[in-house]
């Protein structure tokens, strides 16, 4: 197969770009010729793309008529198409990219695949609109400033339908999770399940279980790290022998670190920055339970999977794609995002003993392995070869 994959971002900027460079090297390995578009956005970070077009300006009216539609990627993509002429083409996210790809390319077999939040979901509109829409980056619409009501109604009102009027016409949509399913759904688009595929980590060496936890991500808001800070500080309290390592950086750092200090928890908290995979390893095998805080734009939580794959239990909130992976009871354990006495006592339950431990951490573990990279491409692969002999 001859397969053009077109994405906003040509470098490794997150698990949607991790994602492609994995498959793209398997399904290489496999036969298949397989070419990415995508803009040229960080030059100075390496680029896995093939082709790039120019990356949309940060502000301004040319980055308003860019986003509604991007004239050169349009161009682009239509070019590299007549040239290459695939059989599949897919497309990711499109905020770079906009829905110019979508009327360049109407004359191919399409396949559109969601990942997460796009300016055609409005279900998870809060989280594609920038973080500065925000007073306080919480993604709630009633802290949205005055701006951020105004992008909001653009790309409700003007964006959203012009993205729907061709997505109509795509018979072939891919969902991540269940809940972007679900979401999908509810803009009357039908879409095929494929589970999230992500690196798996080395089971961690057996040794002493402590009372370490660990999170790592963004050091945004809406993940809900000072949530889980102010849980971790009644888990120490009642075990003072616990510690929290926070793996990730971003603009919520400061914040964090002052709630730290007013809580009197400067040794009880890490923040240990952000780290290579190498290094992620490491981070995984050093703590005993994992845990997330995210709101419901959480599409799939790759993250958790990874961790689940060294053999560490989760902790998070039965919300998002977080269920089609942990299993209460089995692999981690449900806690709620409404209650800090509650969570605490979920992560204390976890940590009571090594059994405990053990058996959650096999289970996880297991649970992981069926979210390989492999799998992913091959399911894909499957369903490129079904639209081309059955499909449409």
């Amino acid at each position: 197969m001859r397969i053009l994959r077109i994405v906003s971002s040509g470098y490794e900027q997150g698990g949607v770009e991790n994602g492609l460079v994995f498959t793209n090297r398997i399904l290489r390995g496999r036969g298949h010729d397989v070419r990415t578009i995508s803009s040229n956005a960080r030059p100075d970070r390496p680029h896995y793309s093939d082709y790039e077009f120019r990356e949309i300006p940060t502000g301004g009216i040319r980055r308003l008529l860019k986003t509604t539609f991007n004239a050169e990627a349009y161009r682009l993509a239509k070019r590299v198409a007549l040239e290459f002429q695939p059989d599949i083409i897919t497309l990711h996210t499109l905020y770079q990219p906009s829905v110019s790809v979508l009327w360049a390319l109407r004359k191919y077999r399409l396949v559109v695949c969601v990942h997460g939040p796009e300016a055609y979901t409005n279900w998870l509109m809060p989280w594609n609109l920038p973080t500065d829409d925000y007073r306080e980056r919480t993604y709630d619409l009633s802290d949205l400033t005055l701006r951020g009501k105004a992008h909001l109604v653009y790309f409700r009102y003007v964006l959203r339908p012009l993205y729907l009027i061709r997505l109509r016409h795509v018979p072939n949509i891919i969902s991540y999770s269940h809940y972007t399913q679900e979401m999908l759904l509810l803009e009357g688009l039908h879409s095929h399940y494929i589970p999230q595929g992500i690196e798996q980590f080395p089971q961690k060496p057996v040794r002493k279980p402590g009372a370490v936890v660990g999170f790592a991500g963004r050091l945004q808001k809406h993940k809900g790290i000072g949530y889980l800070i102010d849980v971790m500080s009644r888990v120490i309290a009642k075990r003072p022998a616990a510690t929290f390592r926070i793996a990730g950086e971003g603009p919520y750092r400061s914040e964090l670190l002052q709630q730290v200090d007013q809580l009197g928890l400067r040794d009880h908290v890490a923040f240990i920055g952000h780290l290579s995979r190498d290094e992620m390893q490491e981070f995984y095998h050093s703590i005993d339970v994992f845990v997330m805080a995210s709101s419901p734009a959480e599409t799939f939580g790759k993250v958790g999977v990874e961790a689940m794959s060294s053999g560490t239990p989760v902790i998070a909130p039965p919300i998002g794609g977080i269920p089609d992976w942990l299993h209460d009871g089995e692999n981690g354990y449900f806690a709620p995002l409404d209650d800090e006495a509650e969570y605490a006592s979920v992560i204390l339950r976890a940590l009571e003993s090594a059994e405990t431990l053990e058996r959650l951490g096999e289970n996880a573990r297991a649970t992981a392995a069926k979210f390989t990279m492999e799998r992913y491409a091959r399911l894909h692969e499957d369903y490129f070869s079904w639209i081309l002999n059955e499909g449409s």
